[in-house]
């Protein structure tokens, strides 16, 4: 699956940002040699994309594309902190990886009450399925403790954690190792 595909998934999204850049192997949180060859593969040396990811992101109206920093980031979570910088405080954000697509009308995912995170159903190509909080609202002094972790310092957060709706998930097809 490409980051086209997920793009494509993504076409009543307002604003999609994609950031470049690459960590060091120690951010991968394995030792085991196949697994940092297979990461090592899929993201090459260096820290910008090798490929077209830059011209598919620029062929959307609505995604932005953020460039490498000079130097790698240390891990996935500074990335995504750097990147929530770019976001409006109060906006809501949906965390989507380039091997993912959004399957169903993401408005369906919103509670008829006031809430600030919500739980996704991730579903992988042999239908098991886990729930991870991909989509909050964006407060003042919110970062990511972690790839699916929220800290929120001085923020009241409700959180939803009933059922998501089954016509609308993420829909993961990485492949492992």
């Amino acid at each position: 699956m490409g980051l086209k595909k997920c793009l494509d998934s993504l076409n009543g999204i307002d604003t999609i940002l994609v950031g470049d850049g690459r960590y060091p192997d120690s951010a991968w949180g394995t030792s085991d040699p196949k697994q940092l060859e297979y990461f090592r593969n899929r993201y090459p040396p260096g820290n910008a994309s090798t490929d077209n990811s830059r011209e598919i992101v620029r062929s959307y109206s609505n995604a932005h594309w953020l460039d490498a920093p000079e130097q790698p980031y240390e891990s996935e979570t500074e990335k995504m902190n750097v990147m929530l910088k770019y976001v409006p405080d109060d906006s809501w954000v949906l965390l989507i990886d380039p091997d993912e697509s959004l399957v169903g009308n993401i408005r369906a995912c919103f509670p008829p009450y006031p809430c600030d995170v919500i739980a996704m159903r991730v579903t992988d190509p042999k239908g098991q399925s886990l729930y991870y909080n991909r989509l909050f609202r964006k407060k003042p002094g919110i970062s990511f403790e972690s790839h699916h972790s929220l800290r929120y310092d001085r923020a009241v957060v409700e959180l939803y954690l009933g059922n998501a709706p089954q016509s609308t998930y993420l829909l993961h097809e990485r492949k492992e190792v």
